[in-house]
């Protein structure tokens, strides 16, 4: 019998896909991002955070596995802190915009290892 494929399934296997190409691709992120950025400068920015997008697309996927399958949080005191520590970024926006732009690479800089 095959495997099956509902939506449980599939958001856990993008997540595990994800890990994997973001680890793998890591090796390899300098050179391609360089020619890639040589071939469309006006796309660099894109080209160039492609991990952070999809880190963003796991995250979201991690979120729907967690409320609407109520999957276990791994260490809820992570989790809190975590949540705490993007909160606070959120928070700093209002006291310190920089326009669009310049607050989402802030962001994206600065939140990119713990979410």
């Amino acid at each position: 019998m095959g495997k099956s494929y509902n939506l449980e399934n599939i958001l856990v296997r993008t997540i595990k896909a994800i890990v994997l190409v973001v680890a793998i691709g890591v090796i390899l992120h300098t050179p391609v991002t360089v020619w890639l950025s040589s071939l469309y400068p006006e796309s660099r920015d894109v080209i160039k955070s492609w991990k952070e997008i999809l880190l963003f697309v796991g995250l979201i996927s991690a979120l729907i596995l967690i409320f609407k399958f109520k999957k276990p949080i791994p260490e809820k005191s992570l989790i809190n802190l975590i949540a705490i520590f993007c909160l606070l970024h959120i928070v700093m926006i209002c006291f310190s915009y920089q326009g669009l732009f310049a607050t989402i690479a802030g962001l994206m800089i600065d939140l990119r290892y713990v979410v």
